[in-house]
């Protein structure tokens, strides 16, 4: 009798433990419609950068690798749909980041000029980046309008031309 009342509050322990493990363990993300963490990056020539300065018009936020093959298929998309309809009215910011703990050597070949920041570790758990891809469009007040993790078909050609259309009005050249 009494080993199977140990037994039944040790199952019962387990039960409240995994369960608070559970609700503790659930992974944040950032949400549309809260404000962009701000970050002060350096980009390939040292020059130290914050999205705040940056602000002056709705940014698309990149975290990629140029040796990851989605990453680049999707600067190429961003390049080519995106430039052609809104150039000079958007920042493009691409935040290198580490993937698999280091850098390639590899670097992204594009059209048009980006600007092209340095990350680490530390951005990656500010804008809570799991896998890249990942990108953010951020309007002119900081606010994230949309993010998209992977290079999904669609998202590009639809989403982010049906925002910056929006983000743009308010914009002036």
């Amino acid at each position: 009798m009494k080993k199977r009342w140990l037994l039944l509050i040790i199952i019962g322990l387990l039960l409240i433990g995994g369960g608070i493990y559970i609700l503790g363990a659930r992974p944040r993300v950032i949400k549309v419609g809260e404000k962009a963490p701000d970050f002060v990056l350096p980009d390939r020539n040292g020059k130290r950068v914050s999205l705040y300065s940056l602000l002056d018009k709705p940014v698309i936020l990149v975290f990629g690798e140029p040796g990851c093959k989605a990453c680049v298929e999707f600067m190429v998309k961003l390049d080519t749909i995106l430039f052609p309809k809104f150039e000079g009215k958007f920042h493009l910011v691409s935040i290198r980041v580490p993937m698999y703990g280091k850098f390639s050597k590899r670097e992204y070949t594009m059209k048009h000029s980006f600007v092209y920041l340095i990350g680490d570790e530390k951005i990656k758990k500010k804008y809570i980046v799991r896998s890249i891809p990942a990108s953010y469009v951020i309007d002119t007040k900081g606010i994230i309008r949309a993010w998209e993790i992977g290079n999904e078909p669609g998202v590009v050609e639809e989403e982010f031309v049906r925002l910056l259309t929006e983000l743009t009005k308010e914009v002036s050249p």
